[in-house]
């Protein structure tokens, strides 16, 4: 069996060998080191008892721990659950019982919440990440480094057969912003089509790489003058060019992994190491940094694979809230190359952390967003610390992992490019009886491949109300976000059905009108939400949180959203109030709700 977990890991991570993998300010850990502690792990959960597609959970804020928990259970045929750091214990009890853990990996911060409700759940056995806070370890538990450190470091002979490419490896928790967490499958295929579709990731942003070589300075004379020529440049922007990259990446991507699939698993692994090999010498980008400083959904794809695949270190940030001095320190110290950032919150706080040119950011090549798409004056704001790095913009949700990206140079932020996105091939836009909608009107997206699901573990149902097959036999999924189509194929996404508000029978769309309002030079957040009114259904309400020693009114507020978008989309409540920071979308939403109706009384 080819493509096998256990066999790839072991060839991705001898790739960096004594290199730096992880890293803060004050330690670091090589690529040699994670792969025999991954090893250890593996031996520990399988002598505990552990067998081939058991549950295992982790509920951790250490990141480097989280990654070996993830790629352990990879390499040992076990399913890895994530239970979110920030749940409350009914949430954490229903993950635990939805997902049938049999083994969790719990922080010692979080031993009073998991101890009561244990007895409830089909979790056998414990081991306790020791973070020094001093907490006893509960009787027939298992401290994780003093049990991995027993096991022999060397890559375990497993005793049974690996998963095969249909069969689930990982599920993703929800944050249960409605109901309920919901466990996201995933199977091996998900990850693949993340390669499998790269050609159509890359087609919508060939114009973009046409703008930036246009730009671009290159030191040897004759590569430059060649990128600068008008064959490069028509070359890159003519439709048929793309249509060309994405056909030929998936057949050469889809060849290899079939290849992979079939092949035996050691000829599997000498494939991939000599591709990362290759890889880890062309793309010499000096390693990342991730914004968020804990354990989220999807973070393990997201923030550690692309760098890990290509032998360069992943900076670790240690606190437990976002700490900005500390990002920028370990930009400077190791002249990182990738910067990941999550929504317009998180990059404000960075902005308003360092004046430009205060840190040393000139290594950072590429800046990219993780989980919300961003305005155009935040990104401006970036740019104006990151002088040097790109930025790639993406509209996703952990369901289908990767939706669209867009592109944008430096120039383009610092000349506020509107948010927009080029249609996949594989998406379409959709009314409520899925048939497609016309340019220029809202549609829900809809994607038929990618990086996708494949339901949710134990709650079929409810994977049904987010997808349809159509007459071909094709499924199709949607989160609910509603999007416009231009004339020249880009989309702008206007928000989620579920959240637009219904105000006096017109639609407001609270992305849209975020957008235009965190352009306000004294404001650094905002949030649209809706609230029962008699007169209007909904009465659009802004809540706004200041810049440091600003001072604004209501009407001052109002009288600005009626000069830039349309006078019914134009906020009837504003409430200046400190935003808490959430870093899902959806999540984000239904505290933005709670605020409102709070601050104006209504129950």
């Amino acid at each position: 069996m080819g493509l096998a977990m256990a066999n790839i890991i072991p060839a991705i991570l001898k790739v960096g060998g004594d290199m730096v993998m992880f890293c803060t300010l004050a330690e670091e850990w090589t690529y040699k080191e994670e792969y025999e502690r991954i090893n250890q792990l593996s031996h520990a959960l399988i002598d505990l008892g552990t067998k081939r597609s058991d549950k295992v959970g982790y509920m951790v804020n250490d990141r480097r721990v989280a990654f070996e928990v993830v790629w352990g259970c990879w390499a040992s045929c076990f399913v890895h659950a994530d239970v979110n750091a920030r749940f409350h214990s009914d949430e954490i009890e229903y993950v635990l019982k939805n997902c049938e853990v049999k083994t969790l990996v719990v922080e010692d911060v979080f031993i009073d919440e998991v101890r009561p409700i244990l007895s409830k759940t089909k979790v056998e056995k414990v081991i306790v990440l020791d973070t020094g806070m001093g907490k006893e370890i509960p009787e027939g538990w298992y401290e994780y480094e003093s049990l991995i450190s027993k096991y022999p470091k060397t890559q375990p002979e497993l005793p049974w057969e690996h998963f095969t490419p249909d069969e689930p490896v990982s599920i993703l928790n929800t944050t249960g912003t409605t109901g309920s967490p919901k466990g996201i499958l995933f199977n091996l295929n998900t990850y693949v089509g993340l390669l499998t579709e790269a050609g159509t990731y890359a087609k919508g942003l060939l114009p973009e790489v046409a703008s930036f070589l246009e730009d671009a300075e290159i030191a040897n004379p004759t590569i430059n003058s060649i990128v600068h020529s008008n064959l490069v440049q028509g070359i890159l922007t003519q439709p048929a060019t793309g249509d060309l990259v994405e056909k030929g990446m998936r057949v050469l991507l889809s060849s290899i992994v079939n290849f992979l699939y079939k092949t035996s698993d050691k000829a599997a692994q000498s494939v991939v190491y000599t591709v990362f090999w290759l890889l880890r010498r062309v793309l010499n980008i000096g390693g990342m940094v991730g914004a968020e400083p804990t354990v989220s959904v999807g973070f393990i794809y997201e923030e550690f694979l692309g760098t890990m695949l290509v032998g360069h270190p992943t900076a670790l940030l240690t606190g437990r809230h976002f700490d900005p001095i500390e990002m920028y320190k370990l930009i400077e110290k190791y002249k990182l190359g990738m910067l990941l950032l999550s929504g317009d919150t998180m990059i404000n706080i960075l902005s308003d952390a360092a004046e430009p040119g205060e840190y040393d950011t000139s290594s950072v090549m590429v800046a990219a967003s993780t989980s919300m798409q961003t305005s155009p004056s935040t990104r401006k704001r970036l740019a104006e610390r990151f002088p040097n790095a790109v930025y790639a913009d993406s509209f996703s949700s952990t369901e289908v992992v990767v939706s669209t990206l867009s592109l944008y140079t430096h120039d383009m932020m610092m000349n506020e490019a509107p948010t927009r996105f080029r249609m996949p091939s594989y998406a379409e836009l959709f009314d409520e009886n899925h048939n497609p909608v016309p340019v220029g009107e809202p549609g829900m997206f809809y994607q038929k491949a990618g990086a996708m699901s494949v339901g949710y573990y134990g709650e079929p149902e409810k994977y049904e109300k987010i997808s349809f097959t159509d007459a071909d036999g094709v499924r199709w999924v949607s989160m609910g976000d509603y999007a416009v189509e231009g004339e020249d194929g880009l989309i702008t996404v206007v928000g989620r059905g579920s959240e637009v508000i219904n105000t006096g029978g017109l639609k407001v769309w609270c992305e849209e009108c975020e957008r235009v309002l965190i352009g306000h030079p004294k404001i650094a957040d905002v949030a649209y939400t809706g609230v029962p009114d008699e007169k209007w259904g909904h009465a659009v309400t802004a809540l706004i949180q200041l810049k440091e020693g600003e001072k604004a009114t209501e009407e001052e507020m109002i009288d600005w959203c009626k000069d830039k978008m349309a006078g019914y989309k134009a906020p009837k409540h504003v409430i200046f109030t400190d935003i808490p920071y959430v870093d899902i979308a959806k999540k984000r939403r239904r505290a933005i709700k709670e605020i409102a109706m709070e601050k104006l009384g209504i129950k």
